[in-house]
C-alpha cells in the first residue's frame, strides 16, 4: 500500500507539482529545490547571509513547511535536517517522511517560511569565514548595482518626466500662440470689415454728391436754355418789330404777358417731355442694377421724374393762364380802338399778335406777329 502511495507521490511531485515558493517572515530563503527518495520528500534551499560586523554572530531561523492540498493545508511533523535555528549558509536540506504523517496526499504547492529566532554564535572555519566574506562582497556589489540601477532608472524617469513636462509646456505655448494668432486674425478681419464699410459709405456719399451736382448742372443748363429761348424770342420780336411804331405804353403789358405765358408754357412742355422720358426709363428698366442707372439710382430716377412732372404741371397751366390774361388785355386794348401806325405803310395798317409753338417734334418756341391791312 505504501509503495503504491509513494508512486502516486512521486508522480505528483515530478508531474503536476510545478513550483515550490517561500512565503517568509524574512526574505532570506533562495534556490529552493526538491526531489524524492523512497518515502521521503527532500527539500533543498539556501539562506542568505545578512550583513554583520561580527561574522561569528549570525541570524538564526526556524524553517516552517506548509503543504497545500486541494482539501486544505498540512504542517509536516516527521521532519529531519536543517529546520531548527538554521543559520545562513548554502545547501540546506530538510527531509520529510511523508507517509509517517499521511497515508495518501495530493500536493498542490509547498511553502517555506523562515521565522527569525535571534542571533546565534557559531564557530566558523577559515573556509566558512572566507565564504561569508565573499558572499558579503557579492551582496555589497549586488546592492551597489541595484542602487546604481535604481538611480539610473530614476534618472531615466526624471528625464522622461522633464521631457513630458517640456512637451506639455510646448503644447501649451503652441496653443497660447495659436489663440493669440486667432485673436489677431479676428481683429484684422474686423478692422478690414470696418474699413470696407467706411469706404462703402464714403463711396455712397461721393456718388450721392455727384448725382446732386449733376442734377444741379442739368437744372442750370435747363434754366440757361430756357433763358436763351426767351432771349431769342425777344430778339426775334424786336427784329421783326423794328419798323413798327407803337404808341407809348399802348401794348407793353399784353405783349410782356404773352411772352411770359409763352415761355412758361414752353418750359412746361420741356419738363413734361423730360418727366415722360424718365417715367419710361423707370418702367422699362425694373432692375436697379441696370446699366441705364449709371448716373443715378432707379429710385432717384423716379423722384426726378416726379419733380419734373410737378414743374411741368405748374409752368404749363401758369403759361396758359398768362396767355389768357394777355388775350384779355389785347381785347381790352382793341376795344378802345387804339391805332398802330407803320412809318412805311398806309394809315389803315393794323396788326395783332400771333404765337406759334413747335411742340410735337421740334420742341421749339417762337413768337411772330401777323399784320393785316384793313379795307
Amino acid at each position: 500500500m505504501k509503495t503504491k502511495l509513494l508512486i502516486l507521490l512521486s508522480f505528483l511531485l515530478l508531474g503536476n507539482f510545478s513550483h515550490i515558493y517561500a512565503q517568509k517572515y524574512k526574505d532570506v530563503i533562495t534556490n529552493i529545490g526538491y526531489h524524492s527518495e523512497e518515502n521521503n520528500l527532500i527539500i533543498t534551499f539556501d539562506i542568505i547571509h545578512q550583513n554583520s560586523s561580527k561574522p561569528d554572530l549570525l541570524d538564526s531561523y526556524d524553517i516552517i513547511i506548509e503543504v497545500i492540498t486541494p482539501t486544505g493545508k498540512i504542517i509536516p511533523k516527521s521532519l529531519s535536517g536543517d529546520f531548527i535555528e538554521v543559520t545562513p549558509s548554502t545547501n540546506k536540506e530538510i527531509i520529510w517522511n511523508v507517509f509517517a504523517d499521511v497515508d495518501e496526499i495530493d500536493i498542490t504547492s509547498i511553502q517555506l517560511l523562515a521565522k527569525y529566532m535571534g542571533k546565534k554564535r557559531v564557530e566558523l572555519s577559515e573556509e566558512e569565514k572566507q565564504a561569508i566574506a565573499e558572499q558579503q562582497a557579492r551582496e555589497r556589489q549586488q546592492q551597489i548595482a541595484e542602487e546604481q540601477e535604481r538611480e539610473r532608472q530614476q534618472q531615466i524617469a526624471d528625464e522622461q518626466e522633464r521631457e513630458r513636462q517640456q512637451q506639455i509646456a510646448e503644447e501649451q505655448e503652441k496653443e497660447r500662440q495659436q489663440q493669440i494668432d486667432d485673436e489677431q486674425a479676428r481683429k484684422r478681419q474686423q478692422q478690414l470689415a470696418k474699413e470696407q464699410e467706411k469706404a462703402r459709405k464714403q463711396e455712397e456719399r461721393l456718388a450721392k454728391k455727384q448725382r446732386k451736382q449733376m442734377r444741379k448742372q442739368q437744372q442750370q443748363q435747363q434754366q440757361q436754355q430756357q433763358q436763351q429761348q426767351v432771349e431769342q424770342a425777344i430778339h426775334i420780336r424786336k427784329k421783326e418789330d423794328k419798323n413798327i411804331v407803337i404808341k407809348k405804353n399802348s401794348y407793353t403789358a399784353p405783349i410782356t404777358t404773352t411772352l411770359l405765358g409763352a415761355a412758361s408754357l414752353a418750359t412746361g412742355i420741356i419738363f413734361g417731355k423730360q418727366a415722360d422720358d424718365l417715367y419710361a426709363t423707370y418702367e422699362n428698366n425694373r432692375n436697379p442694377n441696370s446699366s441705364v442707372y449709371n448716373s443715378q439710382s432707379r429710385s432717384s430716377t423716379y423722384d426726378d421724374a416726379n419733380s419734373k412732372n410737378k414743374i411741368a404741371f405748374i409752368t404749363t397751366y401758369g403759361g396758359i393762364a398768362l396767355l389768357g390774361t394777355a388775350a384779355t388785355l389785347f381785347i381790352a386794348k382793341a376795344s378802345k380802338k387804339r391805332t398802330v401806325y407803320n412809318t412805311q405803310a398806309p394809315p389803315k395798317l393794323e396788326w395783332s399778335p400771333y404765337l406759334q409753338l413747335g411742340i410735337a417734334q421740334q420742341q421749339q418756341v417762337g413768337v411772330a406777329f401777323k399784320y393785316q391791312i384793313s379795307k
